[in-house]
């Protein structure tokens, strides 16, 4: 039996509740990437799904918090549906208003007084 595996490359697949994705095409689409990973690592993602209906209603629960709940950086902290149906310039972010307020700690550098000039000899 060795000797027929040795010619032939095997790989060894995923468990069927793992996600596996080809790395090189997710590297590739940043966008799809994120939302990978945002999806893999939430909280409330399930070990396994008990049928195709249990992960159909996962992804319609996933896709209405991830597109009107979930805030991302890389859009002001904004939710991608708000940037998508163009609320977003409307829709203030509670960051950002903060931001506008002014610091909420005095500035680090503080001014020292002039320091007085060395005595010099007559």
């Amino acid at each position: 039996m060795d000797d027929l595996q040795e010619g032939h490359r095997t790989t060894r697949r995923p468990q069927r509740h793992q996600i596996a994705f080809p790395p090189a095409r997710i590297e590739r689409q940043p966008v799809q990437r994120s939302l990978v990973k945002t999806l893999k690592y939430a909280l409330v993602f399930p070990a396994r799904f008990g049928s195709i209906q249990h992960a159909r209603e996962f992804m319609s629960m996933f896709a209405d918090w991830y597109n009107h709940d979930h805030h991302h950086s890389g859009i002001g902290l904004h939710a991608p549906g708000d940037v998508h149906y163009g609320h977003a310039p409307t829709v203030a972010s509670p960051t950002l208003s903060s931001a506008r307020r002014g610091p909420p700690h005095p500035p680090r550098k503080v001014q020292q007084p002039d320091r007085p000039e060395d005595p010099r000899p007559p």
